[in-house]
């Protein structure tokens, strides 16, 4: 039974190298060449790591205000139906009836009606602000 002559391949980890082969100066200096480059390449991706690490980390920062902002506002939407209608129809309906009155030539009726309509707006306005 010959020996084979050569490198041998294992499944693990590539090309082997046999004891007289690692004996050789010459495969020493290629194995030195290649460890340098090998770690070379690691420190790169290393440092590109750390840029997409950081880079993540302000995504996750950027994502966490808007999903906060978004709560703020899915609960506003939820809870402000009541106050902006209330609102609406302060300025609308007080509104009108103060132009209907002014134009009615009912220029007192019509400014207690706006003055009205305007203080009920602000107080919905403090309550809802509050």
């Amino acid at each position: 039974m010959k020996k084979k002559i050569g490198r041998t391949k294992n499944k693990d980890s590539g090309p082997t190298l046999r004891d007289d082969e690692l004996s050789n100066s010459g495969v020493g200096k290629i194995l030195l060449e290649e460890n340098k480059k090998l770690a070379l390449e690691v420190d790169a991706l290393k440092k590109s790591l750390k840029v997409n690490q950081n880079e993540l980390e302000k995504l996750r920062g950027k994502n966490h205000e808007l999903d906060k902002q978004n709560s703020i506002l899915d609960y506003r939407l939820n809870i402000a139906f009541l106050p902006e209608f209330l609102k609406f129809i302060a300025s609308s309906f007080g509104a009108g009836l103060a132009v209907s009155f002014f134009f009615s030539n009912q220029i007192r009726l019509a400014t207690i009606t706006l003055a009205a309509s305007m203080i009920v707006y602000g107080v919905i306005l403090f309550f809802y602000k509050k």
